[in-house]
């Protein structure tokens, strides 16, 4: 059976919960709230980055697969064809609307994911191993820039060679 995507969006989508997503859960037949990629990575993206994703329209303007182009193209966000951690990871070729997933990490050509599934039955957050391959398109990164990180060093004395155990 086909999925609808035409319902409106909800605060909770395959267990998630997360207020403001303007993206739709699936619906397959009788099952409503199944979740769904893009349910799942404006979710993500408002987490981990605390930015809300765009929603570029309707007629499949916001499917999946045109998320990497029209987050370049028409949201200036950056991006990149090199797989990169807590991005959002797009596939215009895993499904007939594409994919989005959540690198959480990598390991050789994978990735590790986080994502929800349009029609799946599973809810929550769906973790597995995906090919780097698999995102064709790209990565869109976090367009909120994080503060350089610091290193500081507090001793109580000198330190030198010793047996002993030191301060």
């Amino acid at each position: 059976e086909t999925p609808d995507l035409t319902s409106a969006a909800v605060p909770t989508c395959g267990g998630i919960s997360s207020p403001g997503n303007p993206y739709p859960c699936c619906t397959v037949g009788t099952n409503t709230k199944l979740g769904n990629c893009t349910f799942y990575a404006w979710h993500a993206a408002k987490t981990f980055w605390g930015y809300s994703m765009p929603s570029w329209g309707g007629n499949g303007a916001s499917n999946a697969g045109k998320w990497y182009d029209n987050a370049r193209n028409i949201s200036g966000l950056p991006t990149s064809r090199t797989p990169a951690l807590y991005s959002i990871a797009v596939s215009s070729t895993l499904s007939a609307s594409g994919h989005v997933a959540w690198p959480m990490e990598f390991a050789d050509d994978m990735l590790y994911v986080y994502e929800q599934g349009c029609g799946l039955t599973t809810l929550n957050v769906i973790k597995k191993w995906r090919s780097v391959s698999t995102f064709n398109k790209g990565y869109i990164l976090s367009p909120i820039s994080a503060p350089k990180p610091t290193i500081s060093l507090a001793t109580v004395g000198p330190i030198f060679k010793s047996n002993t155990t030191q301060p």
